[in-house]
This record gives structure tokens, sequence and C-alpha cells, in this order.
């Protein structure tokens, strides 16, 4: 009993002392659960890619006396929790209610224009982007800024800014994403110490938009504003700027200057295979591959197990009817890169010029394996089985080959490249009437006949 007695000391004998203690306790439980969902959620948030948590010391001890925003804060901060774990699990639909629900807690408990809830948005935005769905992404990256508080922190202002643009680029809306690049610039430039990197990185976006919405002289303005800033760095990297400025000027459809301004590039990184690749391919879109088989032989003395090399060597090869050299890139490329489509699909294409069916059969089958919705390498296999006497393997190829077929898609009803090349469908329709003609259903033939014409003609249309 004694010993009872000594241990009931320490319990307040007054009832109003109790009281007080009993809610002292628990206001210690709700800040100490606060204080391990604040940290379990950084932790959380940091294994994610992102570097600020959703709430700091100073948010949590704002609401940390009042007993319903502690409560909308302890279930935001556990549906964001939930919404990380289903993210992680691939589970849209859950993740996507348990952001709902994180943000609609957090607004009960600091109001929707406070920075932690705009951050909620930002997170949300994030995970939407993940998923492809860039109209709602958008939107919450829009409400977020324009909720954004006006002394809340600039670096977080240009991640919502740029990351804002970046979606609307991935929808096409290039117009808008100009506007939004310009935002994101001008707010890394307010920082106490400008971020060069941050406006480097936004002004590059800014070129390939003002690029997309076909504003050329703009482009140039800003690649040369880009230019401006590698040369003041020390460890800035023009040549990366020409390589973008050549793009553009492909896009533009100047091709000279295009290689004008990747010849720059390779006069600063005379070591750098990205570049004489590059210059090759612009030689090969002009038909001037004498000079890009000079570059490609450049790569291949700086870097000869280049997985990309050969197949493209092989190309320009093949464009200079040189097959034999062709087919050994080609070759070489698959052993360099057997998971490589290409390397199958285009030596099969010289196989069978060559009339090697049953090489060009496996070729084209692999090729098909890599892609399955690749209706030239199933019209073209279908020639091939024709040529065996297999008809009925050419006349399903040919069905894969209408199925698969696209309006940009082409081919040639024979393996060569000086025949006239027309639709793809085209083609297949063609190929599997006469088919249909020697089998003797002539309905049928006069069936894809007649689609074959009406296909040259909707192209015609167009």
């Amino acid at each position: 009993m004694p010993e009872e007695k000594k241990r009931l000391r320490f319990w307040p004998q007054s009832t109003i002392m109790r009281i007080f203690l009993c809610v002292a306790l628990l206001w210690f439980g709700i800040i100490a659960a606060a204080v391990y969902l604040f940290v379990c959620n950084t932790k959380s948030m940091s294994e994610n890619g992102c570097e600020l948590p959703l709430s700091t010391w100073q948010d949590v001890a704002s609401v940390a006396f009042d007993r319903k925003k502690s409560a909308h804060l302890l279930e935001a901060e556990r549906s964001f929790l939930e919404a990380m774990t289903l993210e992680r699990a691939s589970d849209y639909t859950g993740a996507h209610k348990a952001f709902e629900q994180a943000i609609t807690e957090c607004t009960l408990c600091y109001g929707s224009k406070a920075l932690p809830t705009c951050v909620f948005r930002m997170e949300q935005a994030r995970f939407e982007d993940k998923f492809h769905h860039w109209r709602q992404a958008e939107t919450l990256c829009a409400d977020a800024l324009k909720d954004f508080p006006e002394d809340g922190p600039l670096g977080v202002r240009y991640y919502l800014a740029q990351f804002r643009a970046s979606i609307l680029m991935k929808q096409r809306q290039y117009k808008e994403a100009v506007s939004a690049f310009q935002e994101a610039i001008k707010t890394a430039e307010k920082l106490k110490q400008p971020d060069r990197e941050s406006v480097r990185y936004s002004l590059w976006w800014l070129a390939y938009a003002y690029t997309y919405n076909r504003q050329e002289s703009e482009a140039k303005a800003t690649y040369d504003r880009l230019l401006k800033l590698e040369r003041e760095h020390k460890g800035g990297k023009p040549a990366k700027i020409y390589s973008s400025m050549s793009w553009t000027a492909m896009y533009m459809h100047h091709p000279d200057e295009a290689i004008a301004d990747i010849s720059e590039a390779i006069k600063l990184e005379a070591k750098n295979c990205h570049y004489y690749m590059e210059r090759a391919r612009l030689y090969q879109r002009t038909k001037n591959f004498p000079k890009a088989l000079v570059d490609l032989d450049a790569v291949a003395r700086l870097e000869p197990k280049n997985k990309s090399l050969y197949f493209e060597r092989g190309m320009v090869l093949s464009d200079m009817h040189l097959d034999e050299e062709a087919i050994k890139d080609f070759t070489t490329g698959i052993e360099l890169d057997p998971k490589r489509e290409g390397n199958y699909k285009w030596r099969a294409w010289l196989e069978e010029k060559k009339g090697l069916d049953k090489q060009a059969i496996a070729d084209y089958s692999k090729a098909i394996e890599m892609n399955a919705k690749n209706g030239w390498s199933y019209f073209r296999r279908g020639v091939c089985y024709e040529h065996q006497k297999d008809d009925k393997s050419a006349c399903f190829d040919y069905g894969k080959a209408i199925q698969f077929s696209s309006p940009y898609d082409y081919a040639s009803l024979a393996a060569s490249d000086r025949e006239e090349m027309i639709p793809l469908a085209v083609a297949a329709y063609r190929k599997r009437a006469q088919l249909y003609e020697r089998a003797g259903t002539p309905k049928l033939a006069e069936g894809d006949r007649l689609k074959a014409k009406q296909a040259m003609d909707a192209l015609k249309d167009d």
C-alpha cells in the first residue's frame, strides 16, 4: 500500500488539474501524430523525386491548437500517403480519389489559397501527367498558380509554371505554352540568385514552342539569347544550342541553314558522334548521299560499336544502291542490337530484291515479332509468300497489311525502289484481289478492287 500511494503522488489530486493534464496529453498526441505524418510524408515524397514537403513545420504549428483544422490536416496527410501507395500500385482510380480527398481536407484546413493546398494540387498534377491525363493536370497547375500566395516561394511558383507549360506542349497547345514558358522565365529571373539553369531550360523549351507555333523569328531570337547565356557560363555547351537550331531550321524547311547550324556544333565538339549522325540524316534527306556516308564513316572511326551507326549507314548505302554493303551493315547492326526492328526489316527488303525470299521471310517475321502492327512488313512478307506459291499465307498477310496501314504508309507492288509507290492499303487490296481471282472467288476479288479504287479516290480528294 505505501508503494501504491507513493506512485499516485505524481497524479494531480485536483479534478481541474487532472482535466487540464488530460487535455494537454491529448493535444500532445495530436501534434505528435501530425509530426509523424509530416515526417512520413516528407520521406515518401523524397522517394518519389519531390523535394518539397507538403506541410512545413510552420504549417503544422499554425493549426496544432485548432481541433478541427488539426483533424483535417491529419486526414489530408493520411489521404496523400494513401494516394502515393495506390499510385505505386498503378491503381489510377483509387489514387485519383485519394488525391481529391487530400486536396479537399487541405482546403478545409488551410484554405484554397494557402501554399500547402497549392502544393497538393501540384502533386496531383504530377500524378495525372504520369497517367497521361494532361487536361486534368494542366487545370490543376493553372488553379494552383492562380491561387498561389504572393509571398510564396518563387522556386515552387517556377516549377508550377514550367510544369504547366510542358503539359501544354504535350497537348500541342503551343500558343498557350509560349505564354506559360515566358511566365516561368520571368519567375526564375526574380529569384534572389537568378537560377541560370532554370532560365536556360525554360528558354530552350520556349524556342521549341515558338518553332511548333511557326514563329520563326521569335525562335531565332530565343536561340540567340540561349547562345549568349551558354558562352557567358564557363561550363556552357553552345554546341547543343546549334543542334537545336538545326532542328528548327529543318522544321521550317530550310535544309541548307540546318546543315550550317549542325556544322557549327561539329566545329565546337569535333568528337561528338551525335552531331555527325544528325548531319548525315540531313544530307540523306537532301539526297546528298556521298556526304552522308562521309559523316557516318567518321562515326565509325570515333565509335565503331555505336548501335545506331550501322542502321543509319545501311540506309544510306541502300539509297546509293550498294546493296551488298548495306546488307553487311544491317547484319552488323543486328549483332550489336538484336532488338532493333529496322535492321531486320530493311535487310529483308534487300534480300527480297535479290530474290532471297526465304531469308527475307525470316527477317520480316522477326521484324513483325518486334512490332506486330507494322503493316509494311506484313505486305512485303505477303509478296515473298506469293513468290513461294503460298497463297494462303500471302492472303493472310495482305489482310494484316490492310488492318495496320495508315494514310502515311506507301509501298510498291514489286521489290524495287524504282517501282511506283502507292498507298499501302491500295497495294494490299490489289494484291489480295489477284489471289482471290486465282482462287476462283471473283466476287471477293471485285470487292477488293472496289475498295482499292475508293482508297485512291479518297486520297485524291484530300
